[in-house]
């Protein structure tokens, strides 16, 4: 079975380089490059998505306006997918600081970007492994 991940960032190449990375992994990626490129796609069944990964470094959405913006998101994302489906934040910067804030609106984990996509895929497997065994 091929899990399925989303991502939402506006950073093309990394996504790019991500999906090439969990080919590996028997995982398929689909990119959205904004929040409401996400929402807004038409007929988009967001029960087929075994994990979702959401930048922290969006446009309009960084920074200061990160905490109710950014978590929004991640509640929003929560709300719409299925209850086994890890929920991630991922940032080219390690901003743990968020990460209590993060889980307290639905993200499961923290990823910071970095060049071994072998470990952020592995972080992801394992992840999924995990919601499946505890049968949420």
């Amino acid at each position: 079975m091929t899990d399925k991940v989303a991502i939402i960032d506006d950073d093309k190449d990394y996504a790019f380089v991500l999906s090439r990375a969990l080919e590996k992994f028997e995982m398929e990626l689909t990119a959205f490059s904004s929040p409401s490129d996400f929402f807004e796609a038409k007929g988009l069944d967001y029960n087929i998505f075994d994990c979702v990964l959401v930048d922290l470094d969006l446009p309009d959405v960084s920074g200061i306006t990160w905490d109710f913006a950014g978590m929004t998101i991640v509640k929003t994302v929560r709300d719409v997918v299925r209850s086994d489906c890890v929920v991630g934040i991922h940032s080219g910067f390690d901003k743990r600081s968020v990460l209590a804030s993060a889980k307290r609106h639905g993200a499961d984990v923290f990823l910071t970007k970095q060049s071994d996509m072998s470990k952020v895929c592995e972080i992801i497997a394992g992840h999924i492994r995990n919601r499946r065994a505890q049968g949420l």
